[in-house]
């Protein structure tokens, strides 16, 4: 018997979040505050506030990691790319999960755990040059920002629709409380929390597919034979074609070269690795990340085809926002707001980390790079703290600058992702990649080859805004990272390979 789905009207008619939602919103909301306070009394140097005394266990560096480079984009854009295209784009990334793992755990991890530095943008500095390492964090900066910003945007839409307040409210509310306890814990707070927002986010996919399990008398058996047979275009498992927009390999690819520079170039990720007490803690870090994230990608692809059956392939709103108006308009309430509470915890496990890192960067890289006399602890501290609450101030205007573009421009969230903050991660990692592997390579080759990646990548990415390629039909958002990340290596390689021997 088919299932009746509500009108949307009918719905927000008699769905709102009530009393006993709020209640377990407001609970992690305060749990979470209440566990900085706590880990605030053990702040008493930069180092500490930064790198969590370098004594964080793996397993809580791990899940940090995952939760952290799992936001609300990736909370909300898997389901919606599901439901709009298929599993091929959300999946696809799983491929090369082992090579992934052999690249971080035994290419870069013996690199960086042998430096006792607090920004990785120090290395380069000890590689070629003060330059190439201010270059290198100035980049990283603007990425991080730009990635708060999206996260911040994502996670008011949705909270927008299943709560009903003002966008406005939601981001000021979001941005503030992440600021309060990322300020006031450090890297302590940031992991811990982020362990618990690991499970919280975990747990509301499960108990969302659980419900509709219970409500339909269906399984993931049916569903997959529900969204395999619906009428949409093929998504192959490779291509020639630059223009197809999603295949298993390309999407693979892209998983991989995301995971290699964001452990290379990005300070968010390395700066967790570098908490763990040895190299053999940062491995297992790292293989906890991407165990625990091949958990939460398959129960979120599963949360995607079981809301695709459960509205029999005609979600009552766009692809991106059908799990919010679901939360909304279906969901108990109590486990509507657990649910609430999981994309929260997406949000927050990546802005405490992106302000934490962004924080460190400019301190380390900047105020004391160039500082005649060091700080003093106590200085240093306090640095780091309004450090903090500045980047999140930022963050929050990169979310209002988000709202500025318009929407047949963003694409889906997925999209929308790729496009804006790639093309400077792979360079940025191909930066990184060249300083350890291209031998010859010098300040200046690397500055130039990263400009030329970067470049190349914001084609590939905007180049159909701009008239380089047919407007709608642009070059798929899989070759941006990818792309970007081989033509720096490909120049450092080349350039340091012709340029006399006697040049330094």
């Amino acid at each position: 018997m088919p299932l009746e789905v509500p009108s949307a009207a009918e719905a927000a008619a008699y769905h709102r979040l009530e009393w006993l939602d709020y209640s377990m919103i407001g609970a992690y909301l305060v749990a979470t505050v209440w566990m900085a306070l706590i880990f605030s009394r053990r702040q008493h140097s930069a180092e500490e506030y930064f790198l969590g005394g370098r004594r964080m266990p793996w397993f809580a560096v791990g899940l940090s990691l995952m939760a952290t480079l799992t936001s609300t984009v990736s909370y909300l854009a898997t389901p919606g790319e599901v439901i709009k295209y298929g599993v091929m784009g959300a999946m696809g990334g799983l491929v090369f999960y082992p090579l992934i793992y052999l690249v971080i755990a035994y290419g870069l991890v013996p690199v960086f755990l042998r430096l006792r530095v607090t920004s990785i943008y120090e290395y380069l500095e000890q590689r070629f040059d003060v330059g190439t390492r201010m270059f290198a964090s100035a980049i990283f900066l603007v990425v991080r920002l730009n990635w708060m910003g999206l996260v911040l945007f994502s996670s008011t839409l949705a909270l927008a629709q299943i709560t009903q307040l003002d966008r406005l409210l939601i981001l000021a509310g979001i941005g503030v409380i992440a600021v309060v306890y990322t300020t006031l814990g450090g890297m302590r707070a940031v992991i811990w929390t982020d362990v618990a927002q690991f499970f919280i986010l975990f747990g509301g996919a499960l108990f969302t597919v659980a419900y509709v399990v219970a409500e339909t008398g269906t399984g993931p058996v049916a569903w997959w034979q529900a969204i395999d047979a619906a009428d949409r275009p093929v998504q192959p498992i490779f291509s020639f074609d630059p223009y197809e927009r999603v295949t298993l390999v390309g999407m693979g690819l892209l998983g991989f070269f995301w995971y290699v520079c964001t452990y290379a170039g990005d300070q968010v990720a390395v700066q967790r690795l570098m908490s763990t007490a040895s190299a053999r803690a940062a491995r297992w870090s790292s293989a906890c990340d991407l165990i625990s994230g091949l958990l939460v990608t398959l129960a979120l692809v599963a949360v995607g085809i079981a809301l695709y059956t459960y509205y029999q392939g005609q979600p009552p709103a766009d692809a991106d926002q059908t799990f919010p108006y679901f939360i909304r308009s279906q969901l108990p309430r109590g486990l509507a707001g657990l649910v609430v509470a999981a994309l929260f915890s997406a949000a927050m496990s990546s802005l405490d980390s992106g302000m934490n890192s962004v924080a460190t960067v400019i301190s380390v890289d900047y105020v004391e790079r160039w500082r005649a006399t060091p700080l003093a602890p106590a200085a240093q501290l306090l640095l780091a703290r309004g450090l903090t609450v500045a980047v999140g101030l930022l963050s929050i205007l990169m979310c209002l600058a988000l709202f500025l573009i318009p929407e047949h421009i963003r694409g889906n969230l997925l999209e929308l992702a790729q496009r804006v903050s790639s093309f400077p991660v792979g360079g940025l990692g191909g930066l990184f990649l060249a300083a350890i592997w291209v031998r010859r390579c010098t300040g200046p080759i690397a500055v130039q080859a990263t400009c030329a990646g970067m470049l190349f990548g914001l084609v590939v990415g905007w180049g159909h805004t701009f008239g380089v390629f047919p407007e709608d039909r642009p070059l798929s958002f899989m070759w941006i990272i990818p792309s970007s990340c081989l033509v720096t290596l490909l120049y450092a390689q080349l350039v340091s390979a012709v340029r006399p021997r006697g040049d330094r």
